[in-house]
């Protein structure tokens, strides 16, 4: 029901979008909004639309057909991407190596204005969103509000916001000189950083100037070290851990270029921990994710091989997930999946269909083997439901029919 004001009156209507917005969050402003009159002008539509939230606006998706147009053409995208819901704005961007939905046309986004918004606010899933879209960071390398960014940051010491910009290439080189001529940069990133680890009795002790820590060189050389000693391996999460602590940054880091085999090393090892250091600021993760996805693979292989379902799930909490075009790829695991079906075991195909794993074409794939399976199910259910209305005749006072 549409709440009354005093005396019973009804609560008047806004008159224009901007009055509308003042009112969201009166009590029935939504219910008043269903009641306008909408016109053809999918302008007047927009406007008036975009002045509500993204839950609001997908209340009204099925209101009325100019609605149903508007909302899912240029609002909803609109309204995700000022409430940085990013789920839903993936789904309008248009990814070139993924079938365009039916239902959601590709929204004309800003790149270079999501990018610097991204920036500013350390938004690293945007910036990891941005570049599954194939987006070149090199176009707002001379944005003004970035380079203002990049000498705060220096003035303040804030080593995380320059480890975001290095993580996209950009180049804040000028900035650095202008402020250290007139003797801007704050103290602490003019100061070496002691970095050291306790490991059994051992020490690992790394000494290096504070910006080096926001870089891949330093950082990179001293785990390549590590990795390269098999009896070291276990020190390389501790020692990853320290650094970040230290300023440094899993963005920089994990790169098809630079340290993305940790990643490997962090899925091999089933250290939820360890994988999530690296991932929850990677912005080249679906990069890094192509550039393995042999090695991949074969942890998939022995994953289920071996019952180590943690490493799938692992997997799908880094983004994984089969392409829709891979069906060759996905044949080869039909054999070890199939034995699973077939001994109702259905862990693996969960995990698998986690992973993007389609269910639809492993069945078409194994059509005689699959219908065999479900034939056998419905006739031992039938079976089992006959066995149990006999039984339960048996049990009843007059014996069975």
């Amino acid at each position: 029901r549409t709440p009354r004001g005093p005396g019973g009156a009804l609560p008047r209507r806004p008159a224009s979008a901007a009055a509308m917005a003042d009112a969201r969050t009166a009590p029935g402003h939504l219910h008043d909004l269903a009641a306008v009159r909408v016109t053809k002008d999918e302008g007047l539509s927009f406007s008036i639309l975009k002045c509500l939230s993204l839950a609001e606006a997908r209340r009204l998706w099925r209101v009325q057909r100019v609605f149903s147009r508007v909302l899912g053409d240029k609002v909803i995208p609109l309204l995700a991407l000022y409430e940085r819901n990013w789920g839903i704005v993936s789904q309008y961007m248009g990814f070139p190596d993924e079938p365009r939905s039916r239902s959601h046309r590709c929204f004309e986004y800003n790149f270079d204005t999501m990018c610097i918004e991204a920036v500013l606010h350390l938004d690293f899933e945007c910036l990891r969103l941005l570049a599954r879209r194939g987006y070149d960071f090199a176009a707002v390398q001379a944005q003004p509000r970035l380079l203002a960014f990049a000498r705060e940051a220096l003035r303040a010491g804030r080593l995380e916001r320059l480890s975001a910009l290095r993580a996209m290439d950009f180049d804040f080189g000028a900035v650095q000189a202008d402020c250290a001529a007139a003797g801007e940069i704050a103290e602490t990133l003019q100061l070496d950083r002691a970095v050291s680890v306790d490991l059994l009795g051992s020490r690992l002790a790394f000494r290096c100037p504070a910006l080096d820590c926001t870089g891949r060189g330093f950082v990179e050389q001293q785990l390549a070290k590590l990795c390269a000693s098999k009896e070291a391996l276990f020190k390389v999460p501790f020692v990853l851990a320290a650094f970040l602590r230290a300023g440094a940054s899993a963005a920089c880091l994990v790169r098809p270029d630079g340290c993305g085999y940790l990643l490997l090393l962090a899925l091999a090892s089933e250290s939820f921990s360890f994988v999530y250091l690296l991932v929850k600021e990677a912005i080249h993760l679906e990069a890094v994710l192509l550039r393995y996805r042999t090695q991949i693979l074969q942890l998939i292989h022995r994953a289920l091989k071996h019952r180590r379902f943690v490493t799938l799930d692992l997997l799908a909490f880094c983004g994984y997930a089969f392409r829709s075009g891979d069906a060759e790829v996905q044949r080869q695991f039909d054999e070890r999946l199939l034995a699973c079906l077939l001994a109702e075991d259905f862990a693996p195909l969960e995990r698998m269909n986690r992973l993007g794993f389609s269910l639809r074409h492993f069945a078409e794939r194994n059509k005689a083997a699959f219908q065999g399976f479900v034939q056998r199910r419905l006739e031992d259910a039938c079976t089992a439901a006959w066995n149990d209305t006999l039984r339960a005749g048996a049990a009843a006072p007059g014996g069975p029919d």
